[in-house]
């Protein structure tokens, strides 16, 4: 399933819902049947997320772990602990809150929008300024309302300034918030998608490491002009941090979308690769 694409037909039933209210005519009614599909909507979200959960990502786990394995058994590298617990529990139950919480931020910021488009159906109706508690968009609206009627103008011209703001709102705002930032609804489960996957084959390497007690691992090296990986890709580190030489892994994948990956290494193998490049 490609999740984002998924996200990417639900961004835009919504906002067609959205951009599609007529404010001469728009009334609670009508809001609330905007509101019951949008639920619809974000229902269907939170099983399109359950089922990539189980599906997709757990496959990209289940990929890194045979990577993992093949480049240990490599290494000359033999199973030596048990698995004390599955980590793919954990893995799905992080996810799942991940999409589940952006899922609900989609219906808050479709009742904010609903509730502005009440304020300015309102306003054009009255055309009038009126005192509204809606923070800065019943400022913006009323700003618009008192102008039109200051200058004279038509219902029509109150009514072409508010539907530009509006759509503003649904094209420009968008339609997730997490931590005060906003995010297109595709874009936001495209990366948590990529993010989580590579946190996923992350964790499968790790725990094969401990399986086949491993404790070397070395970042891919893309040769890229990332600032935030610059500084680790081609590096080795340690899954313990107990090695003498090299450091403990820091927080991996290092940020959103990243695109490096870690493989197990040994000390035998990073010996014979310094004798090849010092061949070459």
């Amino acid at each position: 399933m490609n999740l984002a694409a998924v996200y990417r037909s639900a961004e835009w039933e919504i906002k067609a819902l959205l951009l599609g209210i007529d404010l001469e005519k728009f009334n609670g009614q009508d809001a609330l049947n905007i509101q019951g599909r949008v639920l619809k909507i974000v229902a269907g979200l939170n099983v399109s997320a359950e089922r990539w959960i189980d599906d997709d990502l757990m496959k990209s786990y289940r990929a890194g772990e045979r990577r993992a394995k093949v480049a240990l058994e490599i290494l000359g590298r033999k199973p030596k602990k048990p698995a004390i617990s599955d980590p793919r529990v954990k893995i799905k139950e992080d996810v799942y809150t991940i999409l589940y919480r952006s899922n609900r931020s989609i219906l808050k910021t479709t009742e904010t929008y609903l509730s502005v488009a009440m304020l300015a159906a309102g306003e054009l109706r009255a055309a009038q300024v009126q005192e509204f508690d809606f923070g800065n968009e019943a400022a913006a609206i009323g700003a618009m309302s008192a102008e039109a009627v200051a200058a004279g103008s038509s219902r029509g011209v109150l009514k072409r300034l508010i539907l530009a703001h509006l759509r503003m709102l649904v094209t420009d705002g968008n339609l997730i918030e997490i931590n005060g930032r906003n995010y297109k609804i595709g874009k936001y489960a495209e990366m948590v998608a990529r993010t989580e996957i590579r946190k996923a084959q992350t964790e499968a390497v790790k725990e094969k490491c401990r399986e086949y007690d491993n404790d070397l691992v070395k970042v891919s090296d893309h040769g890229t002009e990332c600032a935030e990986c610059k500084d680790i890709e081609g590096e080795v580190y340690s899954l313990s941090g107990t090695h003498s030489v090299h450091p403990q892994l820091p927080d991996f994948p290092p940020h959103p979308n990243c695109e490096h990956d870690i493989s197990p290494t040994s000390e035998e193998a990073i010996a014979v690769n310094k004798e090849w490049e010092a061949y070459q």
